[in-house]
C-alpha cells in the first residue's frame, strides 16, 4: 500500500496492490480536497472521494460546505441559527459569519443527498433529505450551553420526539421518547454511572473497586475483574451472597502485541470446581496456530502459505481428514476455497480436490460464484447498477430476480423469474407500509394478496407497528410504555370473533405472564377462558412456569435448574393432579449434551474423546436399546448410519453440489430411495417431478401429488391421494389456516416469538359469522415444547418429539418415521409439523420432505451465503446434509442445538443468549466448519470478533433494534447474519493535538453489506493502549469516554463501534461531530446499558 499526500499532508491517494502484482495498483482510493477555504486556514476539507480500478472510476461521496449546496437544499442551509445566551462565544462568529467549513450538502453513492443546517456554535439543528422529505431536527438550549441536544424530532412529528436531560457535568440523566418511554441515569462523585433505570422500571446499580466493576439488578449481580492493562480476567454472575457462574480469561506475552494475546478461556464454572480451558497458540506475527479444546478433546490447526490459510479440524483420520484451504485477496475478500473431494478414488475420473471461486467489484461486493463439480459448472451472478445497488441475482435454482430502487436508495420493486412484480411501499420515515404483488399479465397490483402495515395508532403505539392487514386478516398490537407488546389480536373476517393474547412483563422487560385466547359458545359467551402462564426467573434464566388451568396450588407447570453455563440440568414437568416427572441433562467438558433421561425417555449422545469436532459419533436410546453409529465424509455430510439392537443400516450418496442422490439400505429395515437431480439447477428430475420458474416443486413424482403456490412462493394448495388441502398465511409467513379435505377449517395462533400457541376450530353463528369453539393448546418452557393438547411432550436435542403422552416415537436421520403412531398433522421431526395429506413437514417459510431429504422450494433468501462453506449455496439442501447435528426450525438458517445457551433451539453463538457466556469452545456448535481468514489474521481476533457478536446480541434488545429501524429482534439479527465482516490491517490511529483523526478508523463501512474491522487498533484487545501512527501510546478509550461522558469498558467501546457502523448501513449518514456524538450516545443508552 502506498500513499500520496498534498502540501498540507492530507492523504489524497492510497494505492492498493493485490497479491502477485506489486507493479500495477489493483485499486486507487483517492480524495479531492476543497481548496476554496484555504484562505480561512482550512486545508483538510474533502470535496469528493472515490475509487479507481483499471479503467473504472467511481465517485463514492461528495461534500459541499457553508451553503454551497443551496440549489438542492434551499436558503435554510446557508443561514446560521442564533444561540442566545451561549457562554464565551466569539461575537465575530455570529449568524452572518457563514464561512465555517461546515458540510451543508452530502452526497453518497446509492443514498439520497443530505442537507444539513447549523447554529452559530456549529451544532447540527436539522438534517434533511430533499428527495424523500425525511428530516430530523435537533433542539439545543441554554441549559447545556448549547453543547448537547435537548430534543430531537423526526419529520416535525412531536409524537415521535425524544427529549434529553443532562447534569452540570453534561452527563445524560434522562431520556424520554415516544409514548413517554423514560430512562434515567445517576452518577457517582467522579461521574461514573451509579444507577440506570430502564423504560420498564428496572434499576441497575453500579459499584466500583480498585480492579473490579459490578452491576446489580433484578436479573442478578455481574462482577468483572480487570488486570493492570484493563483486560477482563474474570467475570462472575450470581446473587447476593452466592456466585453461580465464573468465567476466566488468561493472557500471554507476545512480541506482536504490547498487551499480549489471549492464552486461554475457561468454560463457565461454579466456585470450587477446577475450570476447563480452551487454549490458543500463535506464530511470531500473532496469527493463531492452534486452538486446543478442554480435556484434550481435539485441536484445530491453521497453516499459512502466502495469502492462503489451511484450517484442519480435530478430525484427522488419515484417509478422511476434514480441512479447507482459503485464499484471500489484499482487500480481505475470500476469492478461492479448496476442499477435499469425497468422491475421489485413486485412478478414477474425479479430482482429489474441488474448488470454488468468487469475484468482486471495486466495492468488495460479490459478483460471481463459480463451482465446477464433475462435468458441470454452476455459476451464480450478482449484478449492480452505477450506484452499486444490486439489480439482479441469477441463481441455478430460482433463475433471474431483478430489483429497482427508489429515491431513498431502498428496494422499490422486485421481479421474480415467473414475472410476478413485488412493490415495496414506505412512509415518510422509511417504514414499510405495504408489500404489493402484481400477478403475471395484470396491469394493477392484487391488493387482496398484499400485506399492509400501519403505525402510530393505538395504545402506546407511536413509532411502533400497530396493525397488519392481509386480505381479510387483521392483526393489531398494543404496547407497554417501554415498547413491549401487551396485546396481540387477530381477526380473520370482519365482525368474526377474534383471537387475542395478552402479555405482562417485569421491570427488566422479561415476560411475566401470557394469557391465551378465549374460546366461545354459539351465543357469543366465553366457553373457556384462555389459560394464563406465569414465568419466574433466576439469574441463569427461566426457573419456573405456572399454569392457571392446573388446579393444584400454586398451579406449577414446569421448573428448571441450570448449570454455570445456563444449560438446563434438571427439568420438572407437572401434571394437572400435581404429580410430576423429572428430566435430567448431563454435559461434557465442552458443554455438549451427553444424556437426557427421564419422563419416559433416556438418550445418550457420544462424541470422540480426542477428535471432537462437535458431531456425535453415536446415539443410544436406553429405553428401546437401539444404538446408532454415524459416519461423515470430508465435507461433514452424513454418509452412513447403522445400529446395534433393532437392526437397520443406511448409507447416503451426494453429488458435489450437495444434492442427496441415494439413500441405500445396508441391513435390516429402513427406507431406501434413488433420485436424479439436474446438476445445472439442483432440481429433481424424476418422472412427474416438476418445478415452476421460481424453483417451487409443483409435481412430487408420478402418483405422489401436486402443489400450487401463491404470489409469495408459499404453498397454497396440495393435492395427493389423501385429498386436497388449502393454506392461508400471515404477513410473517406463518401458516394461519388450513382447509382440510373435508372442508373443515383449522386456525393457528402464534406467540410473539413465532411459536405455535394453539390450533382452533371454528363454529358458525346464526348470522353467518365465525367464532372459535375449541382449541388444542401448545405449551412451551425455555424453548422446549412440553405440552400439545392433552399430551405431555418430550423432545430430543434436535426438537424431534420422542414422547407424546404415553407414545414413543423415533425417526431415521432424515426424518422418516421409524416407530410410533404414523398419524400426522402434529409436531414430529426437528420442530416441524408433519402434514397428513402431503407427508411434508411445515417449516414456516417452506416445506421439507423427509422422503427426499430436502426442501421442496428454494431458500427464500436470495442473497450471499456462507462463502467459506460452498455446500451452503445449494438452496434446497437440508442443513448441509447433516441432519444428525443440525436443525432448521424456520426453513431459513441451519443451526446447532444446545451449546452454552439456556434455550433448546439456540445456535452455539452464546451472544444470542447471555453476553456473560461469550465463548463457545470445542465445537459447541456441532459440526466443524472452518472459517476463512485473511493471511494477516487466521481467525478473527478474540476481542474484535467478540465485539461483533455482542453487537449481534444487542440487536435482541427492543430499544436497540428499533433504533436501527427494525420491527423485531429476529429481523435485525437475520439482517446482521448476512453482513460481511473483514478483519484487516488498515493502519494505526492518527492523533492530532490529542484528538484522533477520522481515518484510519477502528472500523468502516465499505458499501452495503460489508464492514471492515481495523486490527491495527491493537486487535481490539484494549483501546486504552493503542499505538499511534508516530509510534506513541494513546488512550483512545479514555478519549471516547471523555467525549461521550460515559464510563465504557474497552469491550463496550468495541460493541458501540460495531453498532455505529451498523447504523451507517441502515440510517441517514451522520455529518457532524455533534450528530455523531448524539448517535453514539443513543447506541450506548439503547443498546449497551
Amino acid at each position: 500500500m502506498e500513499f500520496t499526500r498534498d502540501g498540507y499532508l492530507n492523504a489524497t491517494e492510497e494505492r492498493q496492490y493485490d497479491y502477485g502484482d506489486l507493479t500495477t495498483p489493483a485499486r486507487r482510493a483517492w480524495k479531492v480536497m476543497d481548496t476554496t477555504m484555504a484562505s480561512q486556514g482550512m486545508y483538510d476539507r474533502v470535496q469528493s472521494v472515490g475509487v479507481t480500478a483499471g479503467t473504472q472510476t467511481v465517485t463514492s461521496a461528495q461534500f459541499k460546505y457553508d451553503g454551497a449546496g443551496s440549489a438542492d437544499c434551499g436558503s435554510s442551509s446557508v443561514a446560521l441559527t442564533d444561540a442566545t445566551g451561549i457562554t464565551f462565544h466569539d461575537s465575530a462568529f455570529g449568524t452572518t459569519k457563514t464561512d465555517r467549513g461546515l458540510p451543508t450538502w452530502v452526497s453518497q453513492l446509492g443514498k439520497p443527498n443530505v442537507c444539513v443546517s447549523y447554529d452559530i456554535a456549529g451544532n447540527v439543528i436539522r438534517s434533511r433529505e430533499p428527495l424523500t422529505s425525511k428530516e430530523v431536527a435537533f433542539s439545543l438550549t441554554a441549559a447545556t450551553k448549547y453543547a448537547l441536544p435537548a430534543v430531537t424530532t423526526p419529520n416535525n412529528n412531536t409524537n415521535l420526539a425524544t427529549s434529553y436531560q443532562w447534569n452540570q457535568m453534561l452527563g445524560l440523566t434522562q431520556t424520554t421518547g415516544a409514548n413517554g418511554a423514560t430512562s434515567s441515569f445517576t452518577y457517582d462523585s467522579i461521574q461514573r454511572p451509579a444507577t440506570a433505570t430502564n423504560a420498564h422500571g428496572g434499576i441497575t446499580e453500579y459499584n466500583y473497586w480498585t480492579n473490579t466493576t459490578s452491576s446489580s439488578s433484578a436479573v442478578g449481580i455481574t462482577s468483572t475483574d480487570f488486570d493492570g492493562f484493563g483486560r477482563v480476567v474474570q467475570t462472575r454472575l450470581g446473587v447476593t451472597g452466592s456466585t453461580l457462574s465464573i468465567k476466566d480469561t488468561q493472557y500471554a506475552p507476545c512480541a506482536c502485541s504490547p498487551t499480549g494475546k489471549l492464552k486461554r478461556v475457561s468454560m463457565p464454572y461454579v466456585p470450587g470446581v477446577t475450570p476447563k480451558y480452551t487454549e490458543y497458540t500463535y506464530d511470531g506475527r500473532g496469527r493463531t496456530v492452534t486452538v486446543t479444546l478442554p480435556d484434550g478433546a481435539g485441536e484445530t490447526t491453521y497453516l499459512y502459505e502466502g495469502n492462503t490459510v489451511k484450517v484442519t479440524s480435530p478430525v484427522r483420520d488419515t484417509n478422511k481428514p476434514i480441512w479447507k484451504k482459503y485464499r484471500m485477496d489484499a482487500f480481505g475478500n475470500l476469492v478461492h476455497v479448496t476442499e477435499p473431494n469425497p468422491a475421489y478414488i485413486p485412478g478414477g475420473s474425479e479430482p482429489q480436490e474441488v474448488e470454488t471461486d468468487y469475484t468482486y467489484n471495486l466495492f468488495n461486493q460479490l459478483r460471481t460464484v463459480t463451482m465446477t463439480r464433475g462435468a458441470t459448472t454452476q455459476t451464480r451472478t450478482f449484478n449492480y447498477n452505477s450506484l452499486f445497488q444490486l439489480t439482479s441475482v441469477i441463481q441455478p435454482e430460482t433463475g433471474t430476480t431483478t430489483y429497482t430502487y427508489g429515491a431513498d436508495g431502498q428496494v422499490a420493486t422486485k421481479t421474480d423469474a415467473t414475472g410476478v412484480v413485488t412493490m415495496y411501499g414506505r412512509d415518510g420515515y422509511g417504514r414499510l407500509v405495504g408489500v404489493y404483488v402484481k400477478p403475471v399479465g395484470w396491469t394493477n397490483y392484487d391488493y387482496t394478496q398484499s400485506p399492509t402495515y400501519f403505525y402510530d395508532n393505538g395504545v402506546n403505539a407511536q413509532g411502533r407497528l400497530s396493525t397488519v392487514t392481509l386480505g381479510p386478516v387483521v392483526e393489531t398490537y398494543e404496547y407497554s410504555v417501554g415498547g413491549l407488546i401487551t396485546k396481540k389480536k387477530v381477526e380473520f373476517q370482519n365482525n368474526d370473533t377474534p383471537l387475542e393474547a395478552n402479555y405482562t412483563y417485569d421491570t427488566e422487560g422479561r415476560m411475566a405472564s401470557m394469557k391465551y385466547p378465549d374460546v366461545y359458545n354459539l351465543n357469543g359467551t366465553v366457553a373457556e377462558t384462555g389459560r394464563t402462564l406465569t414465568y419466574f426467573y433466576d439469574p441463569m434464566g427461566v426457573s419456573a412456569l405456572r399454569d392457571s388451568t392446573y388446579p393444584i396450588a400454586p398451579g406449577s407447570r414446569a421448573g428448571a435448574l441450570r448449570n454455570a453455563a445456563a444449560q438446563i440440568t434438571q427439568m420438572v414437568v407437572y401434571k394437572p393432579d400435581g404429580t410430576s416427572d423429572t428430566e435430567s441433562f448431563t454435559y461434557n467438558g465442552l458443554g455438549q449434551l451427553t444424556q437426557a433421561s427421564g419422563r419416559g425417555s433416556n438418550i445418550e449422545y457420544r462424541y470422540s474423546a480426542t477428535a471432537n469436532d462437535g458431531r456425535i459419533t453415536s446415539r443410544k436410546d436406553n429405553v428401546s436399546g437401539e444404538e446408532v453409529s454415524y459416519q461423515y465424509d470430508q465435507l461433514g455430510r452424513l454418509i452412513a448410519a447403522s445400529t446395534t439392537g433393532p437392526e437397520w443400516g443406511l448409507e447416503w450418496v451426494y453429488d458435489g453440489f450437495g444434492n442427496r442422490l441415494q439413500q441405500n439400505r445396508t441391513k435390516g429395515t429402513g427406507p431406501s430411495a434413488v433420485f436424479t437431480v439436474d446438476p445445472a439447477t439442483n432440481r429433481m428430475t424424476g418422472t412427474g417431478m416438476t418445478y415452476d420458474a421460481n424453483g417451487n416443486m409443483t409435481g412430487f413424482g408420478t402418483g405422489s401429488g401436486t402443489a400450487t403456490y401463491d404470489l409469495f412462493n408459499r404453498m397454497a394448495t396440495v393435492t395427493t391421494g389423501n385429498g386436497a388441502e388449502g393454506y392461508m398465511y400471515s404477513a410473517a409467513n406463518q401458516r394461519i389456516q388450513i382447509t382440510r379435505p373435508t372442508g373443515t377449517v383449522e386456525t393457528f395462533f402464534y406467540g410473539l416469538g413465532g411459536e405455535l400457541l394453539g390450533v382452533y376450530q371454528r363454529g358458525t353463528k346464526a348470522n353467518g359469522h365465525k367464532y372459535f369453539s375449541s382449541a388444542s393448546i401448545r405449551v412451551w418452557f425455555s424453548g422446549r415444547l412440553i405440552g400439545s393438547g392433552a399430551n405431555s411432550m418430550v423432545t430430543d436435542r434436535l426438537g424431534s418429539v420422542v414422547k407424546s403422552g404415553t407414545e414413543s416415537l423415533s425417526y431415521y436421520p432424515y426424518g422418516e418415521q421409524q416407530s410410533g403412531n404414523a398419524s400426522a398433522d402434529r409436531e414430529k421431526f426437528a420442530t416441524y409439523t408433519r402434514d397428513g395429506v402431503s407427508s411434508l413437514d411445515y417449516a414456516q417459510n417452506r416445506y421439507y420432505s423427509p422422503q427426499f431429504g430436502r426442501f421442496t422450494t428454494a431458500d427464500p433468501y436470495q442473497g450471499i451465503r456462507m462463502g467459506e462453506n460452498p455446500q451452503s449455496w445449494n438452496m434446497y439442501a437440508y442443513v448441509a446434509n447433516d441432519p444428525v447435528n443440525y436443525l432448521d426450525p424456520r426453513g431459513l438458517n441451519m443451526r446447532a442445538p444446545g451449546g452454552p445457551c439456556p434455550a433448546e433451539y439456540q445456535s452455539c453463538d452464546p451472544f444470542e443468549c447471555d453476553p456473560m457466556f461469550e465463548y463457545c469452545p470445542g465445537g459447541g456448535t456441532p459440526g466443524y466448519e472452518p472459517s476463512p481468514a485473511p493471511a494477516e489474521e487466521p481467525d478473527p481476533p478474540y476481542s474484535a470478533f467478540a465485539a461483533t457478536q455482542r453487537a449481534r446480541a444487542d440487536l435482541g434488545k427492543k430499544d436497540c433494534f428499533e433504533l436501527l429501524g427494525f420491527s423485531s429482534a429476529d429481523a435485525a439479527q437475520k439482517w446482521f447474519d448476512r453482513l460481511k465482516f473483514n478483519y484487516l490491517h488498515l493502519g494505526n490511529i492518527v492523533v492530532n493535538n490529542g484528538v484522533p483523526a477520522d481515518k484510519p478508523a477502528a472500523a468502516n463501512t465499505k458499501g452495503f453489506g460489508t464492514i471492515n474491522i481495523n486490527l491495527d487498533y491493537n486487535n481490539w484487545d484494549d483501546f486504552s493502549h493503542l499505538t499511534t501512527s508516530t509510534g506513541r501510546p494513546y488512550n483512545f478509550l479514555g478519549y471516547m469516554n471523555r467525549a461521550l461522558l460515559t464510563r465504557l469498558s474497552s469491550s463496550q467501546l468495541g460493541e458501540m463501534i460495531i453498532i455505529h457502523e451498523l447504523r451507517h448501513q441502515v440510517t441517514i449518514e451522520k455529518t457532524s461531530d455533534a450528530e455523531t456524538r448524539k448517535a453514539n450516545l443513543e447506541i450506548v443508552h439503547k443498546c449497551l446499558y
